[in-house]
């Protein structure tokens, strides 16, 4: 059977293959060379949605060759240890925390394999075998700096070991009467597992950004019941009203998936990506776009010239008018076509 293609978009095309499944194709922004993605999908609006991510990846600086990630993680960890500047016994110290720690666990993998999941399971894991609280903090911080080290390589788009301006929002940083929350901060860890909040990495990270005003009540309501109290309390907090830790948020992530019925493998990072993705539908620039999402590069001053904070309050109110067509649609032909 003949290929069938899809029809060909601005930004790169879809095609259907001779086994049924669909590919993505589209311009490396480094080369300029087509490049198919690393994974067909089973129906053609999959595939446009996938696209659309790539499309937002590249217009936002997110985007990384898929094919840099597949350095083998125990060569790449071998290079970092030799090219640090360390005293003699750090350098046996964090020799030995790679070899009995970190690497059996990842070492026969890629880069891109290290994920935040995977983490997760692997601290536990240590834990649970018997190793020191000491000794799983060092080798977690091994491996957080190891994984900075290949995010300014580029060869991922985020460390998997971070966590950072969800968890440093404070009150004060949300204007009701404004509808924007300012970014300020990102929380960092001490090695001694004291947290702290610290500058963003860019002068494009401190930013207001606007959300809809149909959300205003949700995030009144946020603030009203969750969040701690006072003008410096944070937005978000523990299960137990504490500090936002990565290893304490995993169960609640999971308990508001499944109160939203949500079965996919959603990551929290995704919201961030879909948000991005919206915005861009109502036809915001580039520049916008990356302004919105804090994102800083050699073309700064093209990005932010033409950015106002109207055009950035337009975005978001047809951010909201997508959101009241959602709400206002009724529900009933939906569920009638449910299989019984």
């Amino acid at each position: 059977m003949a290929n069938k293609k899809g029809k060909r978009r601005d930004f790169g095309s879809v095609r259907q293959l001779p086994s049924g499944r669909w590919q993505i194709r589209y311009r490396d922004p480094e080369t300029g060379q087509l490049r198919p993605a690393g994974k067909t999908y089973a129906t053609k609006t999959d595939t446009q949605v996938a696209l659309t991510h790539i499309e937002s990846d590249i217009a936002c600086g997110q985007w990384s060759d898929p094919d840099a990630a597949a350095v083998n993680f125990a060569e790449y960890a071998t290079a970092w240890l030799r090219d640090r500047k360390l005293a003699d016994r750090t350098r046996e110290r964090n020799e030995s925390v790679m070899r009995l720690h970190i690497l059996p666990t990842f070492g026969a993998g890629t880069v891109a394999d290290v994920t935040t999941a995977r983490v997760r399971s692997w601290r536990g894991k240590l834990l649970a075998a018997g190793v020191g609280e000491p000794s799983v903090v060092k080798a977690y911080q091994l491996l957080r700096a190891l994984m900075n080290t290949a995010v300014d390589d580029e060869l991922i788009r985020r460390n998997p070991c971070r966590f950072g301006e969800l968890a440093a929002l404070r009150r004060r940083d949300v204007d009701l009467e404004g509808l924007t929350v300012t970014v300020r901060r990102a929380q960092a860890e001490l090695q001694d597992g004291r947290l702290f909040d610290k500058a963003p990495k860019s002068a494009a990270g401190v930013r207001a950004v606007s959300f809809p005003a149909e959300l205003l009540s949700a995030v009144a309501h946020h603030l009203e019941h969750f969040a701690a109290p006072g003008r410096d309390g944070h937005v978000f907090v523990g299960p137990q009203g504490g500090q936002l830790r990565r290893s304490n948020f995993r169960d609640d992530w999971l308990k508001a998936r499944k109160a939203a019925a949500v079965t996919a493998e959603l990551h929290f990072h995704d919201l961030r990506h879909t948000g991005n993705t919206l915005a861009s539908i109502t036809g915001a620039s580039t520049r916008e776009l990356m302004t919105r999402m804090g994102h800083s590069s050699s073309r700064a001053a093209l990005i932010y010239q033409h950015m106002t904070s109207d055009r950035d309050r337009a975005i978001a109110d047809r951010l909201g008018a997508m959101i009241r067509v959602s709400v206002e649609e009724p529900s009933g032909s939906s569920q009638s076509e449910a299989p019984k």
